[in-house]
Parts: structure tokens; C-alpha cells; sequence
């Protein structure tokens, strides 16, 4: 893709987004923050960052994340080495974050079902539940996808 479409499009998604701050390098710093968010090693976050020392990596995307994560991070070290729950009270804590990480699944899965709505050209909140219903079994793929079915197990087709 030639730079000036991508900057084209970025620049109108913003605009619908509502953030006309923000840059194209906001999306790498994004992802870069995320991947340290998700455990990568400082490593890994200067390749997937493309940064010449892990230097920069550390400096500007290892930070902690307040007081909650380093609990959580602790919390995770001690499990992680010593398998358990120490008293009532940290199973008591245990049992919120489940609950918690059930709800934020819960609204993920949300998420990527009003998006699968939206793609199989659903109208959103369509579902009985509100949400965008599945797509219809019997919704025939387009004629590209028909294609290609219809000849897997076709040897002399590329």
C-alpha cells in the first residue's frame, strides 16, 4: 500500500473516530504498550518494535502501571512459583478477578460478535438478545468463496 493511503485512510478514520489528535506512530506505540502488556520480554519488544537497542524499548514502553499492577504482577509471580491461594483473603481476591476477567471476556465476545454482525452484513442488535445474531446457516458464501469449495479436493485447479 502506498504511504499516502494509508496516511489517507488514518486520517479519516481519526476524523470518525472522533480523535483527530491522534498519529499514525500513536498506533505503533499502541501496540508495542500492549505486547509489554501481554508479557513480552524487553527482547522481543525491541524486534517488534524495530528499536536498534532494547534501551528504548525499556525507557519508553516497560513501564509499570501503578500500584494495581504491581499487586497483580505479585500476585501473579507467587502463584506462578508457589501454586495457591495463601489465606481466606486472597482466595477472596482470587474469586473478584475471575469474576472480573469473566466479565471482560463476556464483553469481548460482544464485541466480536457485533463485529461478525457487522461483516456478515447483519444490521447490528438484530439477535434476539440485542446482539447481532449469527450468520444464517443457509446464507450462501459469495460466489468467490463458492468457487473455491466447490474445487478443494479438485487436483487439476491451482
Amino acid at each position: 500500500m502506498p504511504p499516502s493511503t494509508l496516511r489517507t485512510q488514518f486520517a479519516r478514520a481519526r476524523l470518525a473516530a472522533g480523535r483527530p489528535d491522534l498519529h499514525l506512530h500513536t498506533l505503533r506505540a499502541t501496540a508495542i504498550s500492549e505486547a509489554v502488556h501481554q508479557g513480552a520480554e524487553p527482547k522481543e519488544t525491541q524486534r517488534f518494535g524495530r528499536h536498534a537497542d532494547n534501551a528504548t524499548s525499556l525507557r519508553h514502553y516497560q513501564r509499570a502501571r501503578g500500584e494495581d499492577k504491581r499487586r497483580e504482577l505479585s500476585d501473579r509471580s507467587y502463584m506462578a512459583l508457589l501454586g495457591g491461594p495463601r489465606n481466606e483473603h486472597d482466595i477472596t481476591l482470587a474469586i473478584e478477578d475471575r469474576r472480573k476477567r469473566i466479565r471482560e471476556l463476556e464483553e469481548e465476545i460482544g464485541r466480536l460478535e457485533r463485529l461478525r454482525g457487522r461483516l456478515s452484513g447483519d444490521a447490528p442488535g438484530s439477535g434476539p438478545d440485542g446482539r447481532a445474531s449469527a450468520p444464517d446457516p443457509g446464507r450462501t458464501a459469495g460466489p468467490r468463496r463458492g468457487r473455491r469449495a466447490a474445487h478443494a479436493g479438485d487436483a487439476s485447479r491451482p
